[in-house]
């Protein structure tokens, strides 16, 4: 399994197997454990510490945070507490679960009672959603803001409930299926038609498929500048090689940018706000890209 690291850089918990026919070469083949001619398997990574500082541009006043106790969870608050820098001590109240919590009730009650006017939401999407529902059955409606993991509209906001997602603001980097201004856009269309083929049973409304679908049209693009090299060298070096790559569904503006000293792969988002049935996408793309490259 490949595994780019850094820190802040985290793989997710499920693997990505990936199977490519490759074309017969004259050139001798280099394979590694986990590649063949038919199959690569490969871990997905996604940054989140670096994506994260974006949210320390906006919470200026008594923050709360509702973290999931493990790398993942600690990576996106140590995100945070770099992009507040200096006013990192607005932050009254940090409560954490078990991934094997049944829900996180007890914990976004004991936010609302820090006092706490901004909440900032790091849990994944069974128990992002409980917590939107939470907060609004006790009353509390602080600003709130969402990770992007648990932005999905099929498996968070419409579990948790339309009127309670009202005002939520989250940084993404993709587009949302659920918008209708990317309807006719070339990526969004073949993305269609991807899901239409292979997944016509699954719910388009559900923006982790978008996500799936990103993360695997970028790990191809890298095998193929690997050719018939698949040595864990060489895709890494790849991997770390790729200068403004427009891979699909992603917002214009952003961009995929690796070096062998920096592995985060996107570094940009734009905020976007929950109302009605859809995310609102506002200001300008936030890039650290520049800072990095």
């Amino acid at each position: 399994m490949l595994r780019i690291s850094r820190r802040g850089l985290i793989c997710s918990a499920s693997a990505l197997a990936c199977g490519l026919a490759v074309s017969p070469a004259l050139a001798q083949k280099k394979f590694d454990d986990g590649a063949s001619d038919t199959e690569i398997k490969i871990g997905h990574t996604n940054p989140y510490s670096g994506n994260t500082s974006a949210y320390g541009l906006i919470g200026r006043t008594h923050e709360a945070f509702l973290m999931q106790n493990d790398d993942y969870g600690k990576d996106y608050f140590n995100g945070f507490k770099q992009g507040l820098g200096s006013d990192a001590n607005r932050i009254v109240q940090l409560a954490t679960y078990e991934v094997a919590d049944p829900t996180v009730d007890n914990q976004v009650i004991q936010l609302k009672n820090s006092g706490a006017n901004v909440f900032f939401n790091i849990s994944t999407p069974k128990f992002a959603a409980q917590a939107i529902k939470k907060a609004a059955e006790i009353g509390w409606k602080p600003a709130h803001y969402l990770n992007n993991v648990s932005a999905s509209i099929g498996a968070v906001i419409k579990p948790a409930g339309l009127e309670n997602a009202q005002g939520i603001v989250t940084a993404y980097y993709l587009k949302d299926p659920n918008d209708g201004r990317w309807a006719q856009s070339p990526d969004m269309v073949e993305w269609g038609k991807f899901m239409d083929k292979y997944m016509p049973q699954a719910d388009k409304k559900n923006s982790l498929h978008v996500t799936a679908y990103a993360a695997a049209n970028t790990l191809v693009e890298v095998l193929k500048r690997c050719g018939d090299d698949l040595t864990r060298a060489n895709v890494m070096k790849q991997a770390a090689s790729l200068k403004n790559l427009e891979g699909p569904m992603l917002l214009p503006g952003i961009k995929i940018n690796t070096s062998a000293t920096d592995f985060y792969p996107i570094q940009a988002v734009q905020l976007q706000r929950f109302e009605g049935e859809t995310w609102k996408l506002f200001g300008d793309v936030i890039s650290n890209d520049s800072q990095n490259q």
